[in-house]
């Protein structure tokens, strides 16, 4: 895990599980942290699958 980035756990324990299925909420935890991610020198990110189609639900993939 990149220290400074949400750990699985920060992850899992948003408001609901399907606030993590949607793509806007990933996209925003994402931009939350785009300093540190600049800071490792990151110039892309892909969300594909399920999720990027908002298509996802809790049985469709595992977070990690």
């Amino acid at each position: 895990m990149l220290e400074g980035l949400a750990s699985e756990s920060d992850v899992k324990s948003q408001s609901t599980e399907r606030a993590l299925i949607d793509k806007q909420p990933v996209l925003g935890l994402l931009g939350t942290h785009r300093d540190r991610l600049d800071e490792f020198a990151v110039k892309s990110l892909f969300l594909f699958g399920s999720v990027a189609r908002d298509k996802a639900t809790p049985d469709s993939h595992e977070y990690f």
